[in-house]
C-alpha cells in the first residue's frame, strides 16, 4: 500500500511540523505567524545554500509593495522566536547585503499516521511504518554535514532532483529576463527620504543625508528628470500616497529606502516603484561599517542608476562628496538636517556642527555653505544682519576661494550680496553662474526671480520664481515667495489665489498669511485681511512681520489707536530682542507721519533690513513717492 511520509525537523529544543505549521520548545508551543514560519521551514529546506533577499521577497512578497526591511523584521521575528541572535547566531546566518543561510543542527524525521506501530530505533529517532512498509523507508541526519539515505527513497529523490534542477534553472533564468526587463522605461524619478529604521531619532541626519546625495548623483545625468529635495521631503512631511506623490512631481519612477544599524554596521535597503502601478520594479540591500559610509552610498547610487537605466553599474565616475573625512561629512550631514528646521536654536546647533566639519577638513566647500547659510538665515528671521551677515559673506567668499565653480557657494554669495548689500549687479552676476553651472538649482532660480522682480523687470522675474516652483513644487519655499512676489508686481488678486492656495498644503505658514492679509488689504477688503491675520495673534504673538502688517492694516481702516497699541508693543521688544526698524517705518506709513516714516527708514538702512530690496515696489509706501525725500532714499539704498 502506499505511505503518506511526513516530516518533522528537530532542531535543539525544538521542533518543527510543516504539516500542522507547529513549532514548539521542549513540547510547548512558540508563536510563530504564518509568514515567519514560511521564511523558517524555506530556510531550513534550502539549508545546503545562501538564500538570497530577491528570492525571498519573490516567494513570499510576490515582489509587489512590500520594503526590504518587512523581509528583515520577518528574520528578526524568526530569530525571536528561537532565542537567536546576529551576533552569535545558532540558527540563521546573516550574509550582509546578500541574503541568509540556516546553519543549526537539524534532525528531520520521516514519520507516518499515529495508528502506525514503531519498527525500530535508528541514532535515537523512533521510525513508525505499517507492518507491510518495507524496512528501506527514510530515515535522515542531517547535521552541518553528514546526510544518511536510504536507497529506495533516494531514487525518489534524485528524481525529484531532477525535476527541480529543471524548474530551478527556468527560475532563475526567467528572473535573468525578468530583471533586464525591469530597467525603468521613463527617466523621471523622485527620490523619497529614506525612512530612518535605527532606532534613534538621532540617526535622521544620515538617512536623510544619503536621500540628498542620492539625487545629486542621478541628477549628474543629463537625461534624468530628478524632483528637487525640498519636494521629496515634503512628499514626506505630507503623508502623501506614492501615486499622487508621482502625479505631483510629474515623475514616472519613485525610489524609496531605509537605513538599519547593526552595531557599527550600516544597512541601506532601496527599491524602485512604478509611480503609476505601485510596482515594485526592482529591490535591492546594501550593508558596510559605518566607516565606508562613502562607499556605501556609491554602491546604492551606482546600482540605483543602473537599475534605472538597465545597464551594468558602472565604477568608471567617482562620486565627490567633498570631502574624504567621515567625521568631518558626518559633521556636515548633522549641520543640514539641523538647519532645515529653521528655528533659532536649530540654526545656532547647524552652525556648531558646520564648525566642526572645516575644523576637521578646512577645504570642505559644502560645509562653508552650510556656515554662510546658516548665518543668512539668522540674519533673516532672528538676528540682526549686521551681527550674522558679515560671518554669512565671510564664509561664502571662503567657499569660492576654494570652488570659483561649486554652484552652492555662488548662491550663498550671490544671496549675501543681493539681500545684505544690495548689490544687484554683482549678485546677479553670481546667481547666473549658479544657474549656469546647476540649470535646476532651485533656490538659485528663486534668487534670480526676485532680482528680476526688484530691478522692474515682473514679467521676466515672476516667469523664473514660477521655474523655480516647477522645479521643486512641493517645496514651500518658491510657492510662498510666488504669492510675495505677485504681491510685490502689483497683482494683489494673483497673491491672493497663490497663497490660498499654499495655505491648502501648509496653513500654519505665517507668510502665506502675510502675503494674504497686505494683498487683501491692498484690494481694499479690509474685513477680509483682519480675518485672516487673526490667527497670526495666536500662532505668532511674538513674530515681528505679523505685528506689523496688523498695526498698518487697523491705521488704514481708521482705528489709529490698536495700530498705536501696536507700535508701542514693537518699541518695547526692540529692547529685548533684534526689531526691524522696517517694521516700525511701515506702521508710520500707514498712520500717515511722513517724517517718522523716514526716521526709521534711515535706521533700516543702518541696520541693512533684508526689507530694503524690495522697498520701490511696496505698496505700503506708495504715498511716500510723491515726497522730496523717496528719491534721496532710493538713491542712498542703493536701489536706483
Amino acid at each position: 500500500m502506499s505511505v503518506a511520509l511526513t516530516t518533522r525537523y528537530v532542531i535543539g529544543e525544538f521542533e518543527l511540523e510543516p504539516g500542522s505549521r507547529r513549532l514548539t520548545r521542549n513540547g510547548k508551543p512558540v508563536h510563530l505567524t504564518r509568514k515567519p514560519f514560511g521564511v523558517l521551514l524555506y530556510l531550513i529546506e534550502n539549508r545546503g545554500r545562501l538564500v538570497t533577499r530577491p528570492e525571498l521577497l519573490e516567494k513570499f512578497w510576490d515582489g509587489h509593495e512590500v520594503y526590504e526591511e518587512t523581509l528583515t523584521k520577518c528574520v528578526g521575528s524568526i530569530r525571536k522566536a528561537l532565542c537567536d541572535s546576529t551576533d552569535s547566531p545558532r540558527f540563521i546566518h546573516t550574509h550582509w547585503a546578500e541574503g541568509y543561510r540556516f546553519i543549526g543542527d537539524i534532525q528531520e524525521e520521516g514519520t507516518l499516521p499515529s495508528s502506525l506501530r514503531v519498527f525500530e530505533r535508528t541514532r535515537g529517532f523512533s521510525v513508525k511504518i505499517e507492518q507491510d512498509v518495507p524496512d528501506e523507508i527514510l530515515v535522515r541526519h542531517a547535521g552541518r554535514t553528514g546526510r544518511s539515505w536510504v536507497r529506495p527513497v533516494a531514487v525518489a529523490c534524485a528524481v525529484l532532483a531532477v525535476a527541480s534542477a529543471a524548474i530551478g534553472g527556468w527560475y532563475f533564468l526567467d528572473r535573468q529576463r525578468a530583471t533586464a526587463q525591469q530597467a525603468v522605461v521613463g527617466r523621471s524619478i523622485a527620490v523619497l527620504p529614506f525612512a530612518n529604521l535605527t532606532g534613534n531619532d538621532d540617526d535622521a541626519y544620515l538617512s536623510d543625508g544619503i536621500t540628498e546625495n542620492l539625487i545629486t548623483y542621478l541628477s549628474r545625468d543629463p537625461d534624468m528628470t530628478v524632483a528637487a529635495p525640498g519636494s521629496s521631503f515634503a512628499a514626506r512631511d505630507r503623508n502623501l500616497e506614492l501615486s499622487n506623490v508621482a502625479n505631483l512631481l510629474h515623475v514616472q519612477t519613485l525610489l524609496q529606502g531605509s537605513l538599519q544599524k547593526d552595531d557599527d554596521i550600516l544597512r541601506v535597503a532601496v527599491r524602485l516603484v512604478d509611480g503609476a502601478s505601485g510596482r515594485v520594479l526592482w529591490t535591492k540591500e546594501f550593508a558596510r561599517p559605518s566607516r565606508e559610509i562613502f562607499l556605501l552610498q556609491e554602491d546604492v547610487a551606482r546600482n540605483a542608476m543602473a537599475a534605472i537605466s538597465g545597464e551594468a553599474a558602472s565604477r568608471t565616475t567617482p562620486i565627490s562628496y567633498g570631502t574624504d573625512d567621515v567625521e568631518a561629512y558626518t559633521s556636515y550631514l548633522k549641520g543640514r538636517h539641523s538647519w532645515h528646521t529653521q528655528t533659532e536654536e536649530s540654526l545656532v546647533r547647524a552652525i556648531t556642527f558646520f564648525d566642526r566639519a572645516v575644523e576637521r577638513d578646512p577645504k570642505f566647500v559644502l560645509a562653508y555653505c552650510g556656515l554662510s547659510d546658516a548665518y543668512n538665515t539668522l540674519g533673516f528671521y532672528f538676528r540682526a544682519p549686521n551681527e550674522v551677515m558679515p560671518k554669512a559673506e565671510e564664509y561664502a567668499a571662503k567657499a569660492l576661494a576654494i570652488d570659483s565653480r561649486s554652484a552652492d557657494a555662488l548662491f550663498s554669495d550671490a544671496s549675501v550680496k543681493y539681500w545684505y548689500h544690495r548689490d544687484f549687479v554683482r549678485a546677479y552676476e553670481a546667481v547666473v553662474l549658479a544657474i549656469e553651472v546647476s540649470p535646476n538649482h532651485a533656490l538659485a532660480r528663486n534668487l534670480h526671480g526676485d532680482y528680476l522682480i526688484s530691478v522692474g523687470r515682473l514679467d521676466e522675474g515672476l516667469a523664473e520664481v514660477r521655474k523655480a516652483v516647477e522645479l521643486d513644487p512641493l517645496a514651500h519655499f518658491s510657492s510662498c515667495d510666488l504669492g510675495w512676489q505677485y504681491y510685490n508686481a502689483g497683482r494683489f488678486t494673483d497673491s491672493i489665489r497663490q497663497s490660498r492656495q499654499n495655505l491648502e498644503t501648509n496653513e500654519s505658514c505665517p507668510f502665506d498669511r502675510l502675503w494674504l492679509g497686505q494683498s487683501l488689504a491692498e484690494n481694499g477688503d479690509f474685513a477680509g485681511a483682519v480675518d485672516e491675520l487673526r490667527p497670526l495673534e495666536k500662532n505668532e504673538p511674538e513674530w515681528v512681520p505679523g505685528i506689523a502688517q496688523r498695526a498698518y492694516l487697523y491705521a488704514i481702516s481708521g482705528e489709529r489707536q490698536k495700530a498705536i497699541e501696536l507700535k508701542k508693543n514693537l518699541r518695547r521688544m526692540s529692547h529685548t530682542q533684534f526689531v526691524d526698524p522696517f517694521a516700525i517705518a511701515v506702521v508710520e506709513a500707514g498712520l500717515g507721519n511722513s517724517d517718522q516714516t523716514f526716521a526709521w527708514l534711515d535706521k533700516a538702512l543702518e541696520a541693512n533690513s533684508y526689507n530694503l530690496a524690495f522697498f520701490r515696489l511696496d505698496a505700503r509706501f506708495e504715498k511716500l513717492r510723491s515726497d522730496r525725500r523717496y528719491a534721496d532714499f532710493i538713491q542712498r539704498a542703493g536701489l536706483e
